[in-house]
């Protein structure tokens, strides 16, 4: 499962004036979009989870194909082989 939020191009400008403004004391920063993401690998006999991966950002965008492969990539890099899973 993913979620996915952005900032508005209002909300960015806003967000650059507040960092801007920690320059001379006055830090105003806004928070932006997120990415939250999650997997898990299930063994179907038992129903015990194997293995689970949590991504979380404030960078990306899963509303590309590309984004979203990145976000797919990113989760799945340290999923195990079927041998190790096999192997616990």
């Amino acid at each position: 499962a993913a979620r996915d939020s952005h900032s508005s191009d209002e909300r960015v400008a806003l967000n650059v004036l507040g960092w801007a403004g920690c320059v001379i004391g006055l830090c105003f920063a806004q928070g932006g979009g997120q990415r939250f993401a999650y997997v898990s690998l299930v063994e179907l006999e038992s129903g015990d989870i194997v293995w689970f991966n949590v991504l979380a950002s404030a960078v990306g965008d899963i509303r590309s194909p590309e984004g979203a492969r990145s976000t797919i990539d990113s989760l799945l890099r340290e999923m195990p082989e079927r041998a190790e899973v096999a192997a616990q």
